[in-house]
């Protein structure tokens, strides 16, 4: 079993690299930048839901209610910080300023991610 949850820890991260990677050939492009950053946003996002739903599931009624609790207060401190990266005057305007903010949302949320696979995924490496 552990194992299989270090192997999938792993795999997540290969996720990660493989998403990282295919935004950044998508940007070297140098066309439609601003839907490279959306989309991998969106992704992230994506792979949050799924770390988080995989960590659950072998968890005590109680280790799932901590960690719902957690994550609540977590989505509030998301929504504000993402609050103040909307105001951001970055100097940059249009499209680029908005393909900025999509990386930061997504590093912000990439953060998150990590720390799920560190606190739970990788207890014994």
């Amino acid at each position: 079993m552990l194992n299989t949850v270090i192997l999938q820890a792993q795999d997540f991260g290969k996720d990660l690299e493989h998403l990282a990677e295919i935004n950044q050939k998508c940007l070297d492009e140098g066309r439609f930048m601003l839907d490279c950053e959306r989309n991998y946003y969106i992704k992230i996002d994506s792979m949050l839901n799924v770390v988080y739903n995989h960590i659950r599931k072998p968890m005590t009624e109680e280790q799932k209610s901590d960690l719902k609790t957690a994550q609540l207060s977590w989505l509030k401190a998301r929504d504000k910080k993402f609050n103040e990266i909307n105001k951001e005057d970055i100097g940059l305007g249009g499209q680029d300023e908005m393909m900025i903010k999509y990386q930061k949302k997504a590093t912000y949320v990439l953060d998150r991610i990590n720390y799920f696979i560190k606190q739970y995924l990788n207890k014994d490496e």
